[in-house]
């Protein structure tokens, strides 16, 4: 994804495991823009739980690339570190 929309909608991944034998649901993972964001300030993987799966995890990193995303960041001073 190169922008996030300027409206709050959710980034939704679903997991299928393609094979000889069909296609079958691993599970999904839906992220509020404002999860998405934070993601991406961080700059670090976040474990999170599929749903509609009795268990499982998914390990995502998200990196938003925009001009109007880079701007929102606020800068790190000595006084907020």
């Amino acid at each position: 994804m190169t922008h996030l929309p300027r409206h709050p909608d959710i980034l939704a991944i679903t997991l299928w495991d393609h094979d000889a034998f069909g296609r079958d649901f691993l599970g999904s993972v839906a992220l509020k823009e404002s999860d998405v964001r934070d993601l991406s300030h961080k700059d670090a993987p976040k474990w999170c739980t599929l749903e509609g799966t009795k268990s499982g995890q998914i390990e995502i990193r998200v990196k938003v690339i925009s001009d109007d995303y880079e701007h929102q960041i606020i800068p790190s001073t000595p006084d907020t570190i």
